[in-house]
Parts: structure tokens; sequence; C-alpha cells
């Protein structure tokens, strides 16, 4: 690691998340003049920083991936970023990273059929995190196995959630032709001239938890429309939405701590 250090920038910061346990696989660089970066939480498959802009006033957590080969091991990784999302609730946060899963059958090409039932729990953790993709652009078929019978799939990906859209709704994230690597470069950018597009609907399943959710939905879809059935149901599920974030922007002002989150600080592992 020293040797690398030496070949980098001097005047650029690094961060790793190298313990006795741990490799350090994650490494983060930044320029000090730029922004400050306070690792928080670390573990083997993951680091989990805040990141304060010295030039602007704006500040985000940032967690990092790099997802363990096992199933077995990313389904530990899944619940702790379940768990950590309850400690991001009023901030604007990202994921990104190497996932080392995808979340459908058309992010891959090629070799075998996508395993349906780690796909789900994928999925459901970024459900249950209040997660979702950021818009992309690019090569965003960011693996491939460099094989004349080509693999290619999207195990690499930016999530966050709907705080981070809400203050930063021009961001996006743009992957770059792969290299020698196997793996192609992502690129986070914030670009207001981008094209938006309508907002999906999106269900989080932290919202049935909610004493009033089944009033919150019934309320909404009794509201009297009339039109073409897409004109209703594009109302009532704007209606919905509406209902919802209001009652998940109160959810998180009282939210518990989870009873255990199994990391270690950054200050005993590094």
């Amino acid at each position: 690691m020293e040797l690398v250090k030496c070949s980098l920038r001097r005047d650029f910061s690094l961060l790793t998340n190298n313990s006795p346990t741990s490799a350090g696989r994650i490494w983060v660089l930044w320029d000090p003049e730029v922004v400050h970066i306070r690792p928080v939480i670390s573990n083997d498959q993951f680091l989990h920083c805040e990141v304060t802009s010295n030039v602007q006033p704006m500040k985000w957590l940032i967690s990092i991936v790099y997802a363990s080969n096992s199933a077995t091991q990313r389904a530990l990784l899944w619940t702790d970023l379940a768990d950590l999302s309850t400690l991001c609730q009023s901030s604007p946060w990202i994921v990104s990273g190497d996932f080392n899963e995808v979340r459908y059958g058309s992010e891959k090409v090629g070799g075998r059929p996508i395993h349906s039932r780690r796909a789900f729990k994928f999925n459901r953790m970024i459900s249950h995190a209040g997660l979702q993709d950021v818009k992309a652009t690019g090569h965003h078929l960011s693996w491939n196995n460099n094989q004349e019978e080509r693999v290619a799939c999207q195990l690499d990906r930016t999530l966050v959630n709907s705080i981070w859209l809400s203050k930063y709704p021009e961001g996006f994230v743009h992957y770059h032709p792969p290299g020698t690597s196997d793996h192609a470069a992502m690129e986070i950018l914030h670009n207001p001239t981008l094209p938006r597009g309508p907002s999906p609907f999106k269900f989080f399943q932290m919202w049935t938890g909610h004493s009033t959710f089944q009033d919150t939905v019934c309320q909404a879809w009794n509201i009297p429309v009339h039109g073409s059935s897409f004109q209703v149901k594009k109302h009532k599920n704007r209606a919905k939405t509406m209902e919802l974030v209001n009652l998940w922007d109160v959810t998180k002002k009282v939210g518990g701590l989870p009873t255990c989150l199994k990391f270690c600080s950054v200050g005993s592992c590094c």
C-alpha cells in the first residue's frame, strides 16, 4: 500500500477500508482544497463517509461499495445497508460502487440467466433503504468478461435517496467505455442542462410500517377523478405519492436507530 501511495499525487488525501480483517479493497482519494471527507463507518464491503464541500455550501453522505463475490457475504452487506439507511434519513445519501449483483434480467447479456432469488433480495434491500437508481448515460453494462463468448452485465451502479434527488435533481452518472479493466469507470455528474423526463412512481416497503398507511392509500384512491383510465391512474398515483412522501417525512423525524449495527468504526480499523 505504501508503494502505491508514493505513486499518487502528494497533494491528494487517501482513505481506505484497510483493517486487520480487511484487505483494504476500497480506496478513496480527494483534493482537500475542494472537499473534506470524514470517515464514519467501515467494514470489508463498504466505506461510509461524510463529504463537505470547501467551495460551496454542500454536504452529503456517501457509501462506497465493493461487494463480495460470495452471495452469503453480499446478503450481510444488504442487511448492513438497510440498517445504515436509518442513519441517513435527513441527509442526501449516495451509495455507489461494485455491487456484484444485477437487479433485472435486462442488465445482463450472455452467460447463464440471472439468479432471480438473489436479484429479489438485492431489490428488497434497495426498496427498504429508500434508494433508487440515479439517471445514467453511457455504457451501463459496466462489467464484461473480456472473452470471445461475451458476457456483460451491470454490476456497478449509483443509488441515491429521495433527499439527494430533491437537492440535486439534475445529477446523473456516466459510464465511460471499458478500458484495460473489466469494469467501466463511473462518474457522478451534475448538469442542469440535461433533459429531465417525468419521474416514475416509486413504492418503498418502509411506508407499509406506518400506522396511517392503509388510510392514506384509501383516501388517495377515493378522490373522484374523471377521464381515461390512464389519466385516472396517473392522477391517483401522483396523489398517493405526495401523501406517502409526506408520511415518510414525518416518519424519518421520529425514527429510532437500529438496535444493533454490526459495524466497526473507521478509527478502530485503520
